[in-house]
């Protein structure tokens, strides 16, 4: 099960647009399991797409109680190369555990804004319902679905284990990004979309990867 979307808040021409990107999912992998690929900044170098290099501060780490559990915030740097696009930039990442991984941008030069976010829910758990309601309704400001991702639809067809809801998670990814050049804002409407659907398709697969969910 796949929605995903992309879309702009329309802004003049020769102005900076805010975008907006959302994907659902239904998975056949565990809340913890996505969570800690999700999470696992340090070694996205290794899997996703135009990331040149990726580490962790691990002497930023911090670590607080929350309502639904253990949250840890910590910094990570992060080289991104793709096109004419290029950028070393640090983000705070927080992690509440096995539910949400979000990511800020703070010193970015390319970018006036960049946020992201994963949110993981048993499928078993009827919030999500609530929660998808939420985002079908959101807006044309907020999404616009796309064709479904061929990389992680034919992972779920592969994986019989997506015949077993209790088996799977839900799984929402929402971006939101900001050039700060008007020029790059323009460019990127052509092709943000794919980068976007590619990344998701890398996380999926690193989870195939790690759990041998896939033949």
């Amino acid at each position: 099960m796949f929605k995903g979307g992309f879309s702009t808040i329309t802004k003049p021409l020769l102005g900076t647009e805010p975008k907006f990107y959302t994907e659902k999912m239904i998975l056949p992998y565990s809340q913890e399991q996505l969570y800690n690929v999700v999470s696992d900044v340090d070694n996205y170098k290794n899997f996703v797409p135009w990331c040149i290099d990726s580490s962790v501060f691990l002497e930023t780490k911090k670590e607080i109680l929350g309502q639904n559990g253990k949250v840890s915030q910590v910094q990570a740097a992060l080289k991104i190369g793709f096109k004419q696009f290029s950028e070393k930039y640090t983000s705070t990442v927080e992690m509440h555990e096995h539910s949400k991984v979000s990511s800020t941008s703070i010193d970015s030069l390319l970018f006036k804004k960049l946020i992201s976010t994963w949110t993981f829910t048993p499928v078993e758990n009827t919030n999500v319902n609530d929660n998808t309601k939420n985002l079908e309704n959101s807006g044309p400001e907020r999404k616009s679905f796309l064709p479904i991702n061929p990389v992680i639809q034919k992972q779920i067809e592969q994986c019989p284990d997506i015949q077993k809801p209790e088996l799977g998670t839900w799984v929402i990814f929402e971006i939101e990004f900001e050039f700060r050049s008007a020029i790059y804002s323009y460019t990127s409407k052509l092709f943000f979309d794919q980068v976007c659907k590619k990344m998701i398709g890398a996380f999926t697969a690193r989870c195939s990867k790690l759990y041998n969910k896939t033949n």
